[in-house]
């Protein structure tokens, strides 16, 4: 059997998601591009 590896992990995001600004959903994209960078972090409270 082939063994498999995987991660797993969260982005809570704190505020209503919307265009323009701090949550607009571009930004909010680059936080799980750096969740999966990591792969040592498991959750990002954005």
């Amino acid at each position: 059997m082939k063994r498999t590896i995987f991660a797993a992990g969260t982005v809570l995001v704190t505020g209503a998601i919307g265009p323009g600004g701090h949550f607009a959903p571009g930004a909010i994209a680059e936080k799980f591009w750096e969740l999966y960078e990591k792969r040592g972090t498991h959750e990002i409270i954005y």
